[in-house]
């Protein structure tokens, strides 16, 4: 999960539990709405009934907060079985919607949508979809949210911003060290 570096993120209630890995964060920012993020992995060999048990229940805790749920939820979208179609119910009963349309995992014998994000906000957001990945199976989802920032009234609550060349940082120097020296080798397997 990738945030700007002006968000405060704090640890939040989430109601998927084990055997679904999850973590539920709210974002806040001055003058902003607090959105609450729950990434979440379903793994293979936890029976889609169990997962959308506890899903149903972070839904409903999520309806009237603004929320994103995304993750790999293991299941096909694109499937006509009754748990699929049990969690279009439940999706649409909560106020939820699907904001990844494309394929997001491909290999050589297949293409699926089982990376999702949900939204019950699609109004606040920019712009969200796939992205390639050549380091795994399943490709990137993002989403972008709108946010408003105060305006400012008078000359008096202007910000002046001086700018200075990124190379000639010592940050940048340190993070094209640890970017030499990290294991890239772990990559290729």
């Amino acid at each position: 999960m990738c945030i700007k570096e002006k968000f405060c993120v704090e640890e939040d209630v989430c109601y998927l539990k084990y055997p679904t890995d999850a973590i539920a964060v709210t974002m806040k920012r001055q003058f902003m709405k607090a959105p609450k993020i729950i990434a979440l992995y379903r793994p293979p060999s936890t029976s889609e009934s169990v997962f959308l048990t506890t899903l149903e229940q972070q839904l409903s805790y999520s309806q009237n907060l603004e929320s994103y749920i995304l993750g790999d939820y293991n299941s096909n979208i694109e499937s006509t079985n009754t748990q699929i179609v049990h969690f279009k119910t439940l999706k649409k009963q909560y106020g939820f919607e699907k904001l990844i349309n494309h394929k997001t995992r491909i290999t050589s014998a297949s293409a699926t949508t089982i990376d999702l994000i949900l939204a019950n906000n699609r109004d606040k957001v920019v712009k969200s979809g796939v992205l390639p990945c050549s380091a795994s199976d399943h490709e990137l989802i993002f989403r972008i949210r709108k946010h408003k920032t105060k305006r400012i009234k008078n000359n008096s609550e202007q910000k002046i911003v001086t700018c200075r060349p990124v190379s000639s940082t010592k940050a940048v120097d340190k993070t094209k060290e640890i970017l030499k020296s990290a294991p890239w080798w772990a990559l290729d397997n």
